[in-house]
């Protein structure tokens, strides 16, 4: 397989991800959500910037979406944290 096929393979997995992250917030599963969020964020950060490398004519665009993963990966570890302190508030 070449790169960008590895690019795009990985596009659709966060795809993926994101669609089943989407599900399980409706159904209040915040701990996997946030987990999810965390790893859908990594997956765009790879495959963005395998895409970036590859067609250096809109690496401009492509890479200022890394903005969004990153943004993504923090919000998602802010939400772990909250849990884990509401979970301690409980008990």
């Amino acid at each position: 397989m070449s790169l960008a096929d590895w690019a795009n393979f990985l596009t659709v997995f966060q795809v993926c991800l994101v669609l089943y992250k989407q599900w399980i917030t409706a159904d209040g599963q915040y701990r996997l959500m946030y987990w999810l969020m965390i790893a859908a964020g990594s997956l765009g950060l790879v495959s963005h910037s395998m895409m970036a490398y590859i067609a250096t004519d809109i690496a401009i665009g492509l890479l200022s979406t890394l903005t969004l993963m990153v943004w993504s990966i923090v919000m998602g570890s802010k939400g772990l944290k909250r849990l884990d302190a509401e979970a301690k508030e409980v008990t």
